[in-house]
């Protein structure tokens, strides 16, 4: 089930075996619905980002953040949009995207917030 398969890519993600965690986000993509879909494309995101794929973890976050922009999942969504950027050296659209986290998220959660401001000061943004 797309369930079971989550939690074992997470069990796999917290043991750093980002080949496990890509290929369980995989097969649950293929019959998730609502936020099991959302969860499972965050997870390959996080999966592409442990393997140094920055351009496709990019990508497969920013896909999270559009399936759901006001679920609890969009702020962390947006902030590895930034930290996939700024791994590329894009500093000017990572910027954007915390821009973007920063005006339709103006009180995250501590931890997001944290990062953001990190993450506003690597990349240099105003």
């Amino acid at each position: 089930t797309p369930d079971a398969l989550l939690v074992a890519g997470k069990a796999a993600l917290k043991q750093r075996d980002y080949t496990t965690a890509y290929d369980n986000a995989q097969a649950a993509l293929k019959n998730a619905k609502g936020n099991f879909k959302v969860d499972a494309q965050f997870l390959l995101a996080q999966s592409l980002a442990g393997q140094k794929q920055y351009r496709q973890s990019a990508v497969a976050y920013y896909d999270a953040y559009r399936q759901a922009p006001k679920s609890a999942r969009a702020p962390d969504a947006l902030l590895g949009v930034s930290a996939s950027l700024l791994a590329l050296g894009d500093k000017k659209a990572a910027c954007q995207a915390l821009g973007k986290l920063k005006s339709e998220f103006p009180s995250p959660a501590a931890r997001v917030a944290h990062a953001a401001e990190s993450y506003t000061a690597k990349g240099g943004c105003s």
